[in-house]
């Protein structure tokens, strides 16, 4: 009889343990660290706002960076014939992005530092819609747009991604967005930080 018991309480033991799983749970699909800043760019082309690619990478973690604002230094080069704008990490100053466009009177050329060398394929969707954060940034060149237009672009360049499971990783913890204005493909870049 004692047996018996032994054996019922254990079996109810590992039922529990199973049935406590949650199919709901998260798991973590991108090497996010809770020791770096946490930091990629997702290219969106905007005019299918599907996915071009992406990039990923850590850097050492700023200890007195503001959360209410993208710790980016950037800067602005505008010269005869091409523009060059650069983003660093504030902390380091290390060059998180580069993009140089080269402008002639028939067509123009782009060229982004680092590439974006994951394929959209790359990016698995996940059964979840990351709702975009209240505080956005925006950089690059909005003076084309009116307000309306611009948050109605940037909506829906954010609405490309926003099932992606990298963006769900960095929605697991307090995480910021900003949206770079290319006029060049892809014309989006969604900058995710954590």
């Amino acid at each position: 009889m004692r047996a018996l018991s032994v054996l019922s309480l254990a079996f109810l033991l590992c039922y529990c343990e199973k049935s406590t799983t949650s199919v709901e749970k998260y798991t973590i699909s991108w090497p996010l660290r809770a020791d770096s800043m946490n930091f990629a760019i997702l290219g969106v082309n905007g005019e299918t706002y599907a996915l071009e690619g992406g990039y990923f990478a850590h850097y050492e973690k700023c200890a007195n960076c503001s959360a209410d604002s993208l710790p980016f230094d950037v800067t602005t080069i505008l010269a005869h014939g091409f523009d060059v704008i650069t983003f660093r990490y504030s902390y380091t100053m290390d060059t998180l992005f580069r993009a140089f466009l080269f402008l002639s009177s028939s067509q123009s050329n782009s060229v982004f530092s680092p590439e974006l060398n994951l394929l959209s394929d790359q990016f698995k969707t996940v059964n979840r819609k990351v709702e975009m954060p209240q505080q956005v940034e925006y950089y690059g060149h909005y003076y084309l747009f009116d307000q309306a237009t611009l948050e109605q672009k940037s909506d829906s360049a954010w609405n490309a991604i926003s099932d992606l499971d990298i963006v769900n990783d960095f929605s697991q913890q307090n995480f910021q967005v900003g949206f770079f204005r290319f006029n060049k493909q892809p014309e989006w870049l969604v900058f995710l930080v954590r």
